[in-house]
């Protein structure tokens, strides 16, 4: 029986790891400076992804501010981008 609930929780975590690495692979491709190849801990991609965010609201702000022509345009593909990094994240 042990032996039986010991490969049900391998299989849980194997899941687990699954799952967080195929997020981690969604975020890296929402980044832009992070190459593919590039080996990179979870904690570095993560603090790209958090600088990533914290750039794009720093462009929302300005972008709300001048609102010049384009602006509009621009500010709602940081916007999206920015939501889907947050789902992602959450």
């Amino acid at each position: 029986m042990e032996s039986s609930q010991t490969t049900m929780a391998q299989a849980s975590v194997n899941n687990q790891t699954n799952e967080i690495s195929r997020m981690l692979n969604k975020l890296r491709a929402l980044v832009p400076g992070i190459s593919p190849e590039q080996k990179m801990s979870k904690l570095e991609i993560m603090q790209h992804v958090i600088d990533y965010i914290n750039d794009l609201e720093t462009v929302l702000d300005q972008q709300g501010q001048s609102n010049g022509p384009g602006g509009q345009e621009e500010a709602n593909k940081s916007k999206e981008t920015l939501l889907q990094l947050r789902q992602l994240v959450n």
